[in-house]
């Protein structure tokens, strides 16, 4: 229950219902129910219940519980039930049951849980159960039972059981059980077992066991045991054991045991 507590040099701290402690060069320290409390040079740095805490440099933070805890340059992070948490330059980042999480440049995040994470120049990400999570400059990419995810700029994309998804610039993705996925410029584009699935400027698709899936200015489509495609602009379109197909401004198209298949060399959405 102090105030404006500053430590230096220090193997062990405890902060507990304080204000303004600032704390440096530690082994460990430990802060509870604080207010703008700020670490620096740590090995371990554990908050819970605090506001406004302030981390940089330490090997391991554990936040909890927390509101507007900023952390930088850690190797590994750790946040739960916390809200606005900030992580910038971490290796390995987990956020639970967090709100409004931002992260940058960091080698590993998983989010769990958590709704509004912003993550940017991550190497690897794991969404799960998560809502409104934005992802930029990503290598690999993996989303579980979320909802309304955007990303932008990323080598591998894997979406499963997901609605709204939004994929931009993205090398290779794979949409499953997932509705209302929506990809963009994308080089190979897989959807399985999903709803209104909509593809545009993408070399490689591949629809299987999908419905109403709109796909547009692709290099190859290819679409299987599948209901409503519509395939536009297409180099070349191949369609099998699919119900009410609409393929339009195609080059070559093959068609096999499907039903209701309409080909035409007009775009389905020009007005005449």
């Amino acid at each position: 229950s102090s105030t404006s507590a500053t430590v230096a040099n220090t193997t062990t701290t405890s902060i507990t219902s304080s204000t303004s402690a600032t704390a440096a060069y530690m082994t460990t320290t430990n802060i509870t129910r604080s207010t703008s409390a700020t670490v620096t040079n740590m090995t371990t740095a554990n908050i819970t219940s605090s506001t406004d805490a302030t981390v940089v440099s330490t090997t391991t933070t554990s936040i909890t519980s927390s509101t507007s805890a900023a952390v930088t340059n850690t190797t590994k992070t750790s946040i739960t039930s916390s809200t606005s948490a900030t992580v910038a330059n971490t290796t390995t980042l987990s956020s639970t049951s967090s709100t409004s999480a931002t992260v940058t440049n960091t080698t590993t995040t998983s989010i769990t849980s958590s709704t509004s994470a912003t993550i940017a120049n991550t190497a690897t990400t794991n969404i799960i159960s998560s809502t409104s999570a934005a992802t930029t400059n990503t290598t690999t990419t993996s989303i579980i039972s979320s909802t309304s995810a955007t990303f932008t700029n990323t080598a591998t994309l894997s979406s499963t059981s997901s609605t709204s998804a939004t994929v931009t610039n993205t090398t290779t993705t794979s949409i499953t059980s997932s509705t209302s996925a929506t990809v963009t410029k994308m080089t190979t584009a897989n959807i399985n077992s999903s709803i209104n699935a909509t593809v545009a400027s993408t070399t490689t698709t591949s629809i299987t066991s999908s419905t109403s899936a709109t796909v547009r200015n692709t290099t190859t489509t290819s679409i299987t045991s599948s209901t409503n495609a519509k395939v536009a602009s297409t180099t070349t379109a191949n369609i099998t054991s699919s119900t009410n197909a609409t393929v339009a401004s195609t080059t070559t198209t093959s068609i096999t045991s499907s039903t209701s298949a309409t080909v035409s060399e007009h775009d389905y959405d020009e007005h005449h």
